[in-house]
């Protein structure tokens, strides 16, 4: 489908969503269903009109569908608190572990959607974006919200109870809190409260954290949606009586007629890891899904290390730590947030990283003569994306402009300019042309663009302004970056444009944003 369609498409696609008005569960389910195949067909871009506006309506309401589609889930979760007659530490306890990945997912329904704001459930609506005319009700929240009120309160105050400054993991810096662990757990704090009384839940500190974590990935019922296997559960319950060699056992015989069982597989390869049989605990761990048990195979690699942050000691370590860097480069290169993706692979940056003190970090990549090219590439990216996420702390915003111009950075110029006009167009329009413009580089060859100042002789007489040139085949552009007070408050061509170092006759094709369709110089 050509560039032209597809906008077109989108935009009757947005006009038809609009004439719902005001949408509750049904619309906000019904909607992504029925455009799904736009969404699938339709390449998404940050900035394109119609384009965008789609995409940002079908991703916002996706997101408020998966958190209705939890609502059975949150009734049941909250109908089995208010039927609790004695509500003491341990049988909360039990309500939280049984429904803390329930929890941990509907809570971030305050951080990325406006349905807790206090106002907004007073009044009973809200508009999804405030731009677009379309309005959301929030009355088929309430259930959510329920549930998500009374996990969120018992859940901190059980941590704030029970916690352990002193413990494995958990540190202080100036009286704030540290975890290690990338993600707190109500496990990492508990000792299988299930299985020992609660006076005795918290003072089981004597093995090492790294066990720990792994022995809580393993749950304490079979999660089988399945073909419920009583066999399955027993393995389980060997495992948290510490039985690891009679729950290997079980767990081989249910491997042997069900191979599908990474739940068995997770149990096994950790049981392995406990009794010291490494080479098994990898070779186990191996054959699991990669992206769901990343933890897993991560730890199992660090610990068997024995060194700190960074220790890979033997070729199986780098191949699996080098396949999850690769997954972690096809997620970044892919449609999601680079502060949620820096956030999600913090720890695996740590694993393949060696920072020397008051040295920048740098790649553990090599190992035998062999490079790990996976390992290499994901440390500088995690290392770009890390620098770019707090790049207004280091440099000024014009700065920062230039800076995401030359990698060609459509998403992040988005994401630090304000909503305003720039060559006297509104921001999205401004950005679509501009990335069509990186697309021609791009075709041509160019990976970055070098950037050379030079001096406006035209209108904005005697402004600095900047040329921007491929690296491959000296096309190029150039522009005014206009700023007030540390805030870009322009972006245009200069069609009078004296370089400083760069002969202009010796380079290649001009381009231009054409922002003016018509007219190929329009200022």
């Amino acid at each position: 489908m050509n560039r032209r369609k597809a906008k077109d498409l989108c935009r009757r696609v947005v006009d038809e969503i609009f004439e719902y008005q005001l949408i509750n569960q049904i619309e906000i389910l019904e909607i992504p269903h029925k455009y799904r195949w736009v969404h699938k067909v339709i390449p998404y871009t940050p900035v394109d009109g119609p384009l965008g506006e789609f995409h940002r309506i079908y991703r916002e309401l996706q997101k408020l569908s998966s958190y209705l589609l939890e609502k059975p889930n949150a009734k049941k979760a909250f109908a089995e608190y208010e039927s609790i007659k004695n509500k003491n530490d341990k049988s909360i306890i039990e309500w939280l572990l049984n429904h803390e990945q329930l929890g941990k997912f509907l809570t971030k329904l305050y951080i990325d959607t406006f349905i807790a704001d206090p106002e907004i459930l007073a009044k009973g609506y809200e508009k999804l974006f405030a731009e677009f005319p379309l309005t959301v009700g929030v009355i088929d929240f309430y259930p959510l919200l329920d549930f998500i009120d009374t996990f969120s309160s018992h859940y901190s105050l059980i941590l704030d109870k029970y916690h352990n400054p002193e413990g494995d993991g958990i540190h202080y810096i100036n009286d704030v809190e540290y975890y290690e662990a990338k993600e707190v757990s109500l496990l990492d704090f508990i000792a299988p409260a299930l299985k020992m009384p609660i006076e005795d839940v918290f003072k089981n500190h004597k093995e090492p954290f790294e066990v720990k974590r792994l022995k809580h990935l393993v749950p304490f019922k079979a999660y089988q949606r399945t073909s419920p296997s009583p066999q399955l559960q027993k393995a389980h319950d060997l495992f948290h009586d510490d039985k690891y060699t009679d729950a290997i056992e079980l767990y081989k015989e249910l491997l042997i007629s069900r191979n599908d069982l990474d739940e068995a597989k997770a149990g096994l390869a950790i049981s392995y890891f406990i009794i010291e049989e490494y080479e098994m605990a990898e070779s186990t761990a191996v054959s699991l899904s990669p992206y769901q048990y990343k933890e897993l195979i991560t730890l199992i690699t660090k610990f068997k290390s024995g060194l700190q942050e960074g220790g890979l000691n033997d070729t199986k370590s780098y191949e699996i730590v080098d396949r999850f860097c690769e997954e972690a480069l096809e997620v970044e290169s892919g449609d999601i947030d680079r502060d949620y993706w820096i956030n999600e692979y913090e720890n695996l940056f740590k694993s393949v990283s060696i920072a020397p003190e008051g040295l920048p970090s740098i790649a553990n990549a090599n190992f035998n003569g062999c490079k790990y090219k996976n390992i290499h590439d994901f440390h500088s990216k995690y290392v770009q994306r890390k620098f770019e996420q707090d790049i207004l702390n280091r440099m000024t915003q014009k700065d920062a402009v230039e800076y995401f111009i030359s990698r060609m950075d459509i998403y992040a110029l988005d994401k630090i300019l304000e909503y305003r006009e720039y060559s006297d167009v509104d921001k999205p329009f401004f950005l679509e042309k501009l990335n069509l413009v990186f697309d021609t580089f791009k075709e041509r060859g160019n990976i970055r663009l070098v950037s050379t100042n030079g001096v406006c002789k035209g209108c904005q007489h005697g402004h600095i302004g900047v040329a921007f040139i491929g690296d491959n085949d000296n096309t190029y552009l150039e522009i005014m970056i206009m700023s007030e007070n540390d805030k870009v408050t322009d972006i245009f061509e200069c069609n009078n444009f004296k370089f400083d170092t760069y002969n202009k006759e010796l380079l290649g094709q001009r381009l231009f944003l054409r922002i003016i369709e018509d007219d190929e110089f329009p200022f």
